[in-house]
């Protein structure tokens, strides 16, 4: 059975869609497309679940911080997509969380774009750029108990 893929003109349109029948799981909008995603951990679940919607008419988030998913799709889907996504609504810094490799990466927009600020790990304290007065290590982030 092929199934098409549902396709959204604006942001508006995916966030009034709602017929769940169409697809099992969680999904999430991807160039237009409504593409379903693989299940997710337990703390990507958790913070799912604990997290609102940004609409186009909310002003930015200072900050977004992504928990990279596993497999080659998701990776890019978070290093590389989302990133423009971000740059696009004027997020002033976005944080990669990645658990397997136990890293965050810290990123500042510039003009249009985003420029790296570090990659920490382990016992490195983060370097954020919107907050500069953050004592927080990159193993303070893994160890914690979500």
């Amino acid at each position: 059975m092929t199934q098409t893929k549902l396709k959204f003109t604006s942001f508006a349109d995916y966030l009034s869609y709602s017929n769940e029948a169409d697809m099992e799981g969680f999904c999430e909008l991807v160039d237009g497309e409504l593409v379903e995603l693989p299940p997710a951990s337990e703390p990507n679940n958790w913070i799912a679940d604990n997290c609102l919607t940004i609409t186009l008419d909310m002003p930015p988030p200072r900050l977004i911080a992504e928990i990279v998913s596993p497999g080659k799709t998701n990776r890019d889907r978070d290093y590389i997509h989302k990133r423009a996504q971000y740059a696009a609504i004027n997020v002033p810094e976005y944080w990669l969380i990645d658990p397997v490799a136990q890293t965050i990466m810290v990123l500042t927009l510039e003009a249009e774009a985003y420029r790296e600020v570090g990659v920490f790990d382990k016992q490195d304290k983060i370097a954020s750029i919107d907050f500069s007065e953050l004592t927080l290590t990159a193993a303070q982030i893994f160890e914690s108990d979500l």
